[in-house]
């Protein structure tokens, strides 16, 4: 009996032990970050590419070079760079005759010699290939919110060790990476002030 009690103890300890641990692992951030970006996790271990293929990039191209006509995105053109590039901004203004599709409903690998993307039409509210120029900011809105997709992953496998949110954080920000690192600064056919507004994926502001 006196053994038994021992027992019992120890299993006590043990089990105050473990519940202490979780609670240090287990902070309200994380477990928030956990809520918004499991659903991703699953889609992701269903379909390996489901998250980055969903950048906005050009997939048929491998773009070095993007040409603005002013405020707004030309064409894309260039040499092939040897990974997928990431895609310039539509417009410099907000100004957009389609919306964005939810990422549920993004296009894998959305992309043709034009650079153009699959968008919802407002008139029609139909999905429909569009030339960037007519999109608005809608291109970075959505690289940024897979990029922070992926921020968030990053920020979970930091806190708890799940690879499987690290894995999915580092493969985005790889294709991302590498689709950067291969592409020129844009270049503005009229050759005027604009060349001196634009940053590597939208347009910019100069102060």
């Amino acid at each position: 009996m006196k053994h038994k009690g021992i027992y019992i103890v120890v299993l006590l300890l043990i089990s105050c032990f473990v519940t202490s641990a979780k609670k240090k692992v287990e902070n309200p951030e994380i477990v928030k970050l956990k809520t918004s970006t499991e659903k991703y996790l699953k889609l992701v271990e269903q379909q390996p590419d489901w998250l980055y293929s969903r950048l906005q990039m050009y997939w048929a191209t491998h773009a070095t070079d993007v040409y603005v006509n002013g405020e707004s995105f030309a064409k894309p053109g260039g040499e092939r760079a040897a990974e997928p590039t990431v895609k310039y901004a539509g417009t410099r203004g907000t100004d957009s005759q389609y919306n964005r599709p939810r990422l549920e409903d993004i296009v894998p690998y959305d992309d043709d010699g034009q650079g153009d993307v699959t968008y919802i039409d407002k008139a029609s509210g139909k999905m429909e290939k569009a030339h960037p120029s007519k999109t608005g900011c809608n291109i970075q809105s959505v690289n940024r919110q897979i990029m922070g997709i992926a921020r968030d992953a990053a920020r979970i496998y930091a806190a708890t060790g799940d690879e499987r949110y690290g894995q999915m954080a580092a493969k985005v920000f790889d294709v991302y990476m590498k689709g950067i690192a291969g592409r020129n600064v844009p270049i503005d056919l009229n050759h005027g002030h604009q060349q001196t507004l634009v940053g590597m994926t939208t347009f910019e502001v100069n102060t």
